[in-house]
Protein backbone atom coordinates (compact mmCIF):
# COMPACT_ATOMS: atom_id res chain seq x y z
CA UNK A 1 0.00 0.00 0.00
CA UNK A 2 1.46 3.23 -1.14
CA UNK A 3 0.62 6.41 0.95
CA UNK A 4 1.20 9.96 -0.04
CA UNK A 5 2.13 12.42 2.39
CA UNK A 6 -0.05 16.00 2.57
CA UNK A 7 3.07 17.88 0.77
CA UNK A 8 3.13 15.09 -1.89
CA UNK A 9 -0.57 15.78 -2.53
CA UNK A 10 -0.23 19.36 -3.01
CA UNK A 11 2.84 18.76 -5.95
CA UNK A 12 0.09 16.74 -6.99
CA UNK A 13 -3.02 18.94 -7.06
CA UNK A 14 -0.42 21.88 -8.60
CA UNK A 15 1.14 19.76 -11.47
CA UNK A 16 -2.51 18.93 -12.06
CA UNK A 17 -3.31 22.72 -12.87
CA UNK A 18 -0.60 23.70 -13.99
CA UNK A 19 -1.62 20.86 -16.68
CA UNK A 20 -5.33 22.15 -17.26
CA UNK A 21 -3.73 26.07 -17.71
CA UNK A 22 -1.40 24.83 -19.82
CA UNK A 23 -3.63 23.31 -22.40
CA UNK A 24 -6.31 25.53 -22.11
CA UNK A 25 -3.87 28.46 -23.30
CA UNK A 26 -3.08 26.07 -25.91
CA UNK A 27 -6.43 25.53 -27.14
CA UNK A 28 -7.16 29.28 -27.03
CA UNK A 29 -3.74 30.01 -29.10
CA UNK A 30 -5.07 27.52 -31.46
CA UNK A 31 -8.45 28.71 -31.85
CA UNK A 32 -6.99 32.45 -32.46
CA UNK A 33 -4.33 31.68 -34.90
CA UNK A 34 -7.41 30.26 -36.71
CA UNK A 35 -9.54 33.18 -37.07
CA UNK A 36 -6.25 35.90 -37.38
CA UNK A 37 -3.34 33.90 -38.51
CA UNK A 38 0.12 33.93 -36.93
CA UNK A 39 0.57 35.53 -33.35
CA UNK A 40 3.62 37.16 -32.77
CA UNK A 41 5.48 35.74 -29.72
CA UNK A 42 5.19 38.31 -27.22
CA UNK A 43 1.48 37.41 -27.77
CA UNK A 44 1.92 33.56 -27.58
CA UNK A 45 3.73 34.61 -24.02
CA UNK A 46 1.11 36.37 -22.47
CA UNK A 47 -1.93 34.51 -23.26
CA UNK A 48 0.42 31.26 -22.30
CA UNK A 49 0.79 33.59 -18.80
CA UNK A 50 -2.87 34.01 -17.96
CA UNK A 51 -4.39 32.52 -14.80
CA UNK A 52 -7.03 29.70 -15.62
CA UNK A 53 -9.99 31.92 -14.81
CA UNK A 54 -8.62 34.55 -17.49
CA UNK A 55 -7.88 31.91 -20.29
CA UNK A 56 -11.33 30.31 -19.82
CA UNK A 57 -12.63 34.51 -20.36
CA UNK A 58 -10.57 34.67 -23.29
CA UNK A 59 -11.64 31.44 -24.72
CA UNK A 60 -15.31 32.51 -24.64
CA UNK A 61 -14.97 36.11 -25.46
CA UNK A 62 -12.26 35.22 -28.81
CA UNK A 63 -15.98 33.84 -30.20
CA UNK A 64 -17.03 37.47 -30.76
CA UNK A 65 -13.60 39.05 -31.90
CA UNK A 66 -14.54 40.28 -35.25
CA UNK A 67 -10.90 41.60 -35.75
CA UNK A 68 -7.27 41.50 -34.29
CA UNK A 69 -7.86 44.54 -32.72
CA UNK A 70 -10.64 43.35 -30.28
CA UNK A 71 -8.27 40.49 -28.79
CA UNK A 72 -5.31 43.34 -28.58
CA UNK A 73 -7.76 45.23 -26.23
CA UNK A 74 -8.85 42.07 -24.30
CA UNK A 75 -5.35 41.85 -23.41
CA UNK A 76 -4.91 45.25 -22.43
CA UNK A 77 -8.91 45.05 -20.16
CA UNK A 78 -7.14 41.96 -18.91
CA UNK A 79 -3.91 42.67 -17.13
CA UNK A 80 -1.38 39.55 -15.88
CA UNK A 81 -1.04 39.33 -12.30
CA UNK A 82 2.16 41.21 -10.79
CA UNK A 83 3.17 37.42 -10.94
CA UNK A 84 3.05 36.64 -14.30
CA UNK A 85 3.77 40.00 -15.45
CA UNK A 86 7.19 39.82 -14.11
CA UNK A 87 7.85 36.61 -16.36
CA UNK A 88 7.19 38.74 -19.93
CA UNK A 89 9.17 41.48 -19.44
CA UNK A 90 11.67 40.12 -21.37
CA UNK A 91 9.22 39.28 -24.63
CA UNK A 92 7.08 42.46 -23.96
CA UNK A 93 10.41 44.91 -24.69
CA UNK A 94 10.64 43.31 -27.97
CA UNK A 95 6.90 43.35 -28.83
CA UNK A 96 5.86 45.23 -31.77
CA UNK A 97 2.21 47.12 -31.99
CA UNK A 98 0.64 44.29 -33.76
CA UNK A 99 -0.39 41.06 -32.46
CA UNK A 100 0.46 39.00 -35.53
CA UNK A 101 4.08 37.22 -35.88
CA UNK A 102 6.40 38.83 -38.40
Amino acid sequence: MQYVTSIEQLGIEKGIEKGIRMGSAEITLRLLQRRFGPLNEATHAHIRALPLEQLEALSEALLDFAAPSDLELWLQQHPLPSSSASDLSVVSETRSDSIYGS
